[in-house]
């Protein structure tokens, strides 16, 4: 392919040759401007082709980083698609992790009812069970009234004098007689006839092999049962219920 110089040349060349020639009549004058026509021609078409290059030059270049951004766009949507299916994956995990302790735990589940003692006072007789598939360890546990629905605070220690007891899978504590605080044989009738409320509270504290320390971390089961006069009974509170 000629450089502009090289035209430039090839012009001067004709030039000096029409110079030349113009002594030898009318034809060879007519052949030399010809000529010279051509070149010119062929320098317009050699000029226009240049042109045509240097505008591709910037076309290409623009095509090459519109290329790149592409790129750079199709690996961030790839990366945000790995984060978020990392995050769906992570969900499952935690919800698998979940059932198994929901599965493989210990439960500790109470049940309740109210009498009357020899003496003729009520007596709540509370006990429970564990429904999990894994041992309760460290289990401490006791029984309060209350005349209102809001849970009292049931204070159970680790004593560390080995009065904690232990339930294996389907280990229980039989409802046992547990006196009422503050209720006399005067009291009685208002609960019965449904005056007085009566509200009864079991709190229980334990372990179990997914818990890990219980100076740390301790499971606890509340739960609540409710005098009905109708039943002459206990009922399960409609709140107040704990299991965590």
């Amino acid at each position: 392919m000629r450089t502009p110089r090289d035209w430039i040349a090839a012009l001067r060349d004709v030039f000096g040759q029409a110079k030349a020639a113009s002594d030898k009549g009318k034809k060879s004058e007519d052949d030399h401007s010809r000529h010279i026509v051509m070149a010119i021609n062929e320098l317009e078409a050699e000029i226009k082709r240049q042109g045509a290059a240097a505008n591709e030059r910037p076309r290409h270049e623009t095509q090459r980083l519109l290329i790149a951004w592409l790129a750079l766009g199709i690996n961030a949507i790839t990366m945000g698609a790995v984060i978020i299916y990392a995050c769906y994956a992570k969900g499952q995990l935690d919800a698998m992790h979940k059932a198994l302790d929901s599965n493989e735990r210990a439960w500790l589940i109470g049940r309740a009812n109210i009498k009357r003692a020899d003496n003729g006072l009520l007596i709540a007789m509370v006990g429970f069970k564990n429904v999990g598939k894994s041992p309760a360890f460290y289990v401490r546990f006791n029984v309060v009234n209350t005349s209102t629905p809001s849970g009292p605070i049931i204070e159970l220690p680790l004593s560390g004098s080995g009065s904690e007891i232990t339930l294996t899978q389907n280990g229980e504590v039989l409802p046992g007689p547990w006196p009422l605080a503050g209720i006399s044989l005067k009291d009685i009738p208002d609960i019965e006839t449904g005056h007085r409320p009566l509200f009864i509270w079991l709190g229980i504290k334990y372990s179990d092999p997914f818990s890990g320390d219980p100076n740390v971390k301790d499971r606890y089961t509340q739960e609540c049962w409710v005098y009905t006069p109708m039943r002459r009974d206990l009922a399960v509170c409609q709140s107040g219920n704990i299991h965590r």
